[in-house]
C-alpha cells in the first residue's frame, strides 16, 4: 500500500465535465488471501479482482472494478466489458445518465441479469468516478455527505475456521475497533452453527452486534429453525438463509421468523429488487457489480426510500463507505473485508464500531500503481 500523502497521490483533475471519454481499459488482478476461505461451492486461496479504466481527452482518469471467485471467470468478464464500452467512449461524465441508458440498451438483448451486467456496473463505476475527480469531490460529499463516519461489521469468521481461529479472529477484530461482526453459518448442525455463535459471544463485548450469514444454506424447514434457535443471541439479521430466487419460501420465512432476516446481494439492477422487497425482508444487502453501478445504486435506494425495509452495501467497502455517508436510510452500515486493502493508496480507519469516511477525490477507488503491478495477471488490455 502506498504511504504517500493523499495530497500528492491525487492530482487536481478539476476541469471541464463534458470532456469526453477516450480510452477503456482493463486489467485482471489476483490478490491473495492470508488464509484460503472455503464455502460448500468453492475454496478460494485469493480475489480475482480487474480494474476497469477509463481516460479522458485531457488525461484525467476514473476507476472501477469488478470481482469474481475463480480465474475461469475473469475473462469472460474481460469480453463484456470489450462488448460495452463503446457505449462509454467518446462519452463524457457530464451524460452519465445518457451513458447508463446505452449501457441498459445493449446489456438487455444478452439480458438483465450474469456477466453483462456486471460490465455495466464497473464503466457506471468508472465514469462517476471520472465526475468526482474532474470536480474535486468524494462521492459522499456530491451526493450530500450527510456523515462523518459509518457503522462498520467485520466480515469474516468463516465455515472452516476452528475453535482457535474463531477466538483469534474474534480478539483481533475487537482490538482493530469493530464493535459488530458477521458470522458464517450452516456447518453440519444448526446445533454446532449454534455452539459457534456462542463461542464468539463469549470472545467479544456484552453489546457486540453480531450478523450471522448462512449462504443460501438451509432448506426452508432448516431456516425457521435455525431462526428458533438463533434467536437467544439476539442477532441483528439472519443474511440469505435459503437460495436467494425462493421468494416464496423467503417470505414464509420473513413471516414467522423470530429474528430479522436480510438478502439480496445476488439480485440485479433495480427492478430485480422489487419482487425481494415484497417478501417483506428486513434488510436488503446490495451488491454494486449487480445493482449497476452507482446509478443503480442511487436508483435501488429510492425504492427503499419510504418503505419499512433498511438497504445496506454487500463488500466495495471504500466504495460503500462513501454512499453509506450520504444514505438517508434509518440504518446503515459498511460490511468490511480487507480483500482490496493493498490495492489502494490509502488505509481505511475504524474507531470504536464506526469506518471514517475519506474525503477523496472519486468514489473511492483509488488504485496504487506498484500495488495493480504487483498482484497483476497481464497488463492493460485496451477495450
Amino acid at each position: 500500500m502506498g504511504s504517500v500523502e493523499l495530497a500528492e497521490r491525487q492530482p487536481n483533475t478539476l476541469g471541464p465535465l463534458d470532456t469526453p471519454i477516450r480510452s477503456v481499459a482493463a486489467r485482471a488482478l489476483w490478490v491473495p488471501f492470508r488464509k484460503p476461505i472455503v464455502t460448500p461451492n468453492y475454496q478460494i486461496s485469493g480475489i480475482d479482482t480487474i480494474v476497469v479504466r477509463v481516460v479522458d481527452a485531457d488525461g484525467a482518469t476514473g476507476y472501477g472494478y469488478l470481482w469474481c471467485v475463480l480465474e475461469s471467470q475473469v475473462p469472460v468478464l474481460i469480453e463484456a466489458l470489450r462488448c460495452l464500452a463503446r457505449c462509454v467512449r467518446d462519452a463524457s461524465p457530464a451524460s452519465i445518465g445518457a451513458v447508463h441508458a446505452r449501457l441498459r440498451n445493449d446489456v438487455n438483448f444478452l439480458g438483465l441479469k450474469g456477466v453483462g451486467v456486471f460490465a455495466l456496473s464497473a464503466l457506471d463505476m468508472a465514469v462517476h468516478d471520472l465526475r468526482c475527480r474532474r470536480l474535486g469531490l468524494s462521492l459522499g460529499k456530491l451526493l450530500g455527505r450527510v456523515r462523518d463516519r459509518v457503522p462498520v461489521y467485520w466480515s469474516g469468521l468463516m465455515l472452516t475456521e476452528n475453535d482457535d481461529d474463531l477466538v483469534r479472529e474474534a480478539e483481533e477484530l475487537v482490538s482493530r475497533g469493530f464493535r459488530a461482526c458477521k458470522i458464517r453459518v450452516g456447518r453440519n448442525s444448526i446445533e454446532e452453527d449454534a455452539r459457534r455463535i456462542a463461542l464468539i459471544r463469549e470472545h467479544t463485548p456484552a453489546n457486540m452486534t453480531l450478523m450471522l450469514d448462512a449462504v443460501q444454506y438451509y432448506t426452508p424447514q432448516e431456516a425457521l429453525r435455525a431462526c428458533r434457535r438463533f434467536a437467544e443471541f439476539s442477532p441483528h439479521w439472519l443474511e440469505e438463509p435459503v437460495v436467494h430466487n425462493d421468494y416464496a419460501a423467503l417470505r414464509h420465512i420473513v413471516s414467522k421468523a423470530q429474528v430479522p432476516i436480510a438478502g439480496g446481494e445476488n439480485e440485479y439492477l433495480p427492478e430485480g429488487f422489487r419482487e425481494l422487497l415484497d417478501t417483506g425482508l428486513d434488510y436488503l444487502l446490495v451488491d454494486l457489480e449487480r445493482v449497476g453501478g452507482i446509478t443503480g445504486w442511487l436508483e435501488t435506494a429510492s425504492l427503499t426510500a419510504t418503505g419499512v425495509t433498511v438497504m445496506t452495501p454487500h463488500v466495495y467497502p471504500h466504495v460503500c463507505v462513501q454512499l453509506g455517508s450520504a444514505s438517508q436510510a434509518r440504518e446503515t452500515w459498511v460490511e468490511y473485508m480487507p480483500w482490496w486493502d493493498e490495492l489502494m493508496t490509502y488505509e481505511l480507519t475504524v474507531d470504536d464500531g464506526q469506518m471514517v469516511v475519506p474525503d477523496i477525490a472519486g468514489i473511492g477507488i483509488d488504485p496504487d500503481p506498484q500495488s495493480l503491478d504487483r498482484f497483476a495477471r497481464h497488463e492493460w488490455q485496451s477495450l
